[in-house]
């Protein structure tokens, strides 16, 4: 072999290529640190090359297109000319912040599961780093890696807890988030489905990522929407999850959805805190006449009461009087019922309440229970 060649292939081993590592060798990779991993682009172009005038559009125009792209999008776009590499990192592009089963992660060879995507700290840090502080809208969709899940939310708690520190390389991490939603994968773990005649047992949030849900909803001070789904915690847990954001939020929140938030019958008292929240999502099993007091009392003007098949068979409705109270005390709030499941389930008709809207999405909703509202 000439010595030459074994030099040029050892440089090129020492210097990692983004294609090096990810799921398929030609595949780019998804995260927002891409770029940082690869060699310089060489943006020098061939002057008999006749170029288009897309380069040229505004940078408002740019970033909006931009937005509506996917990570790995975004990086096959970047690298087509300097102006697009520059849209890349616009503040709008990233305001909007999707994490979902393959974000930020890499392959690795595990002996007993084989081949799975774990989160790389690196990469994830590099991504904070550099687009972090445009967050303004975080959303956990349901994936089965609870591990990568807990660490990213880890990482975005320690920036937050250490952006007055001089030693913090991610600052402005959780000043601009503004949005926050979860969603936890219950249906997936116990394998159930929506059409499905069987009550199959539902595993909800818990342990240290529930822990880690909460670090992280202690942190993010400026919060306005919040929404928390499918948890289906226990009474004993669902007590102090939300203490944190009571104590950062009580003024700041305006949207609050906590759909199927308790496995069981439990008056989350926590929903008068927030006096200035406008728009209230929860389950019937989270509602009770001390909860109703509370909430009557604050400038909230719409409470949709949710019923899915997750809801607890205990839920019950309100008495009249205490509907006939609150509406007194907060005249603007409108009550909007909603029924989401494919099953046999009858929706709970609260008499006297300020009902605005009953919405039912079920095939097999009894028309007899429609004339009665009517």
């Amino acid at each position: 072999m000439d010595p030459d060649e074994n030099d040029s292939s050892s440089e090129r081993e020492a210097s990692p290529d983004w294609r090096d590592i990810g799921e398929e060798e030609k595949k780019p990779r998804n995260d927002a640190a891409s770029l940082r991993y690869g060699k310089p682009h060489d943006w020098t172009e061939d002057e008999d090359t006749e170029q288009s005038d897309w380069c040229y559009l505004p940078d408002l125009i740019m970033e909006r297109i931009f937005s509506y792209l996917t990570i790995s999008e975004r990086y096959s776009a970047s690298i087509v000319c300097k102006r697009w590499n520059s849209a890349f990192y616009l503040p709008y592009v990233w305001h909007v912040f999707l994490f979902d089963e393959h974000t930020l992660t890499r392959r690795r060879f595990n002996y007993y599961s084989g081949w799975q995507h774990t989160l790389d700290h690196l990469r994830a840090q590099l991504c904070l780093g550099t687009v972090g502080r445009f967050f303004q809208v975080v959303i956990f969709t349901p994936i089965t890696n609870f591990y990568n899940m807990y660490e990213f939310m880890n990482m975005i708690s320690f920036y937050a807890e250490q952006h007055d520190s001089d030693k913090c390389v991610v600052k402005g991490i959780s000043r601009n988030i503004k949005t926050l939603k979860y969603i936890f994968p219950c249906k997936f773990l116990s394998g159930e489905e929506e059409d499905s005649p069987k009550d199959l047992p539902l595993y909800g949030t818990g342990g240290k990522l529930l822990d880690a849900v909460k670090r992280l909803m202690g942190n993010l001070t400026n919060l306005k929407r919040l929404e928390l789904t499918d948890l289906m915690l226990d009474n004993s847990e669902a007590m102090t999850l939300l203490d944190d954001v009571c104590c950062e939020c009580c003024q700041s929140l305006r949207y609050l959805s906590l759909s199927n938030f308790t496995k069981g019958q439990y008056q989350l008292l926590h929903l008068g805190v927030f006096i200035n929240l406008q728009i209230l999502v929860v389950g019937p099993q989270n509602l009770g006449e001390q909860v109703l007091e509370l909430i009557s009392h604050t400038k909230l003007k719409h409470l949709h009461i949710v019923q899915t098949r997750l809801t607890p068979a205990s839920a019950k409705s309100l008495s009249p009087k205490s509907w006939q109270e609150a509406a007194k005390r907060n005249p603007n709030m409108r009550v909007h019922l909603a029924l989401e499941t494919k099953t046999e389930r009858s929706l709970l008709w609260q008499e006297k309440a300020p009902v605005s809207s009953i919405l039912v999405d079920s095939p097999v909703c009894k028309v007899s229970m429609l004339v009665y509202v009517g």
